[in-house]
């Protein structure tokens, strides 16, 4: 599921801040456990943070760049695969930095998940999903056009999505995908 960043809790939003993550959506999942372990790539670095709700506090543990470094073992986020349970009070990101942004994955205990509930999913069609799945999967330009019609979706589908507010328009034309329309998509890939 995911969570506009701005409804988080502001001790959420200024860890997210803190590691340059100015999306205004972020997938969150319930766990009862978390692996800290999460490798980078050539120009990622993996990145692990905790956040205590009550204090509103923070701590971030950083990676390698491009991965786990033979000379740096004792990185818990390169070289830690121990889960380790989520606290009652506290929430941990996982995600990485460099290039092209930053990503994140918010991981919460199904005790807290009430405070970051958004609102109940709506259903849509399967014409609907494959819009949705277009806009949040597939390049703009020719390429989203030429899969919208492989899956014989109607251009009266897509401005429907937007009125409903599961795309928005900018005044040039340009559609995206928004949080509602990310949740109503849920894990459909088309196949």
């Amino acid at each position: 599921m995911w969570v506009a960043t701005k409804e988080l809790p502001d001790a959420v939003q200024d860890a997210l801040r803190s590691v340059n993550y100015h999306r205004v959506d972020i997938e969150v999942k319930v766990s009862t456990s978390v692996t800290m372990s999460s490798a980078g790539c050539d120009g990622r670095r993996a990145y692990v943070t905790m956040v205590n709700l009550s204090s509103g506090k923070h701590e971030s543990v950083m990676g390698s760049w491009g991965g786990p470094n033979m000379f740096n073992r004792h990185n818990p986020v390169d070289n830690d695969n121990h889960p380790y349970p989520l606290p009652p009070n506290g929430v941990i990101i996982l995600g990485s930095v460099g290039y092209p942004q930053t990503s994140a994955i918010l991981h919460v205990a199904p005790a807290l998940m009430g405070r970051m509930l958004p609102a109940a999913a709506v259903e849509v069609s399967k014409e609907d999903k494959d819009a949705l799945y277009c806009f949040a999967s597939i390049k703009g330009g020719e390429y989203r056009r030429d899969e919208l019609r492989r899956r014989n979706v109607r251009p009266a589908t897509v401005d429907q999505l937007v009125e409903r507010g599961f795309l928005k328009e900018n005044r040039a034309g340009a559609r995206q995908i928004t949080t509602a329309g990310r949740n109503a998509l849920g894990d459909y890939r088309g196949y």
